[in-house]
């Protein structure tokens, strides 16, 4: 190659190893991000695709709090697998379908800690003594059993 076409090469490498992170692309950004592990690379992707990642988690789960954990999870996925993305160029998408599947993921699970709750709480209705004498003795009994020596599990 002629001294001559390796110049614009060499402008070019040198203008994408000094431009500000904001002004690369997703691709650049994420195969920056995954061999150098530059936490600006990193903080360009979230600025860049934040908002679009909470408001996937906003919109499918409503609760404001479990979106929130849904989005730092989606970015902890980013962080661990940003070598491994195929379409590099296409990270929004990804972003985008990753916090979509955990938040259905969350959404699940917070929908099965609900009904096992509601039964636990009618089970411990169910089992609720009406004698009144019970609820007396009860925290006897818990605080007797307490004094009781643990159980040892490992013979020596």
């Amino acid at each position: 190659m002629a001294s001559g076409q390796l110049q614009p090469v060499l402008q070019q490498l040198r203008h994408l190893v000094g431009a500000p992170a904001d002004q690369l692309s997703d691709q650049i950004l994420l195969e920056r991000f995954a061999t150098r592990h530059d936490e600006a690379d990193f903080e360009a992707i979230l600025r860049r695709h934040g908002a679009l990642v909470l408001g996937v988690c906003r919109r499918a789960l409503g609760h404001e709090q479990d979106a929130e954990d849904v989005f730092q999870a989606t970015f902890m996925v980013l962080a661990c697998k940003a070598g491994s993305i195929r379409k590099q160029a296409s990270l929004s998408s990804w972003l985008h379908g990753v916090a979509y599947r955990l938040a259905q993921k969350a959404r699940a699970s917070a929908a099965r800690r609900r009904t096992h709750e509601r039964r636990c709480g009618a089970m411990y209705a169910a089992n609720a003594c009406p004698d009144p004498g019970w609820n007396e003795l009860r925290p006897v009994l818990d605080e007797e059993l307490q004094h009781l020596p643990a159980k040892r599990l490992c013979r020596h």
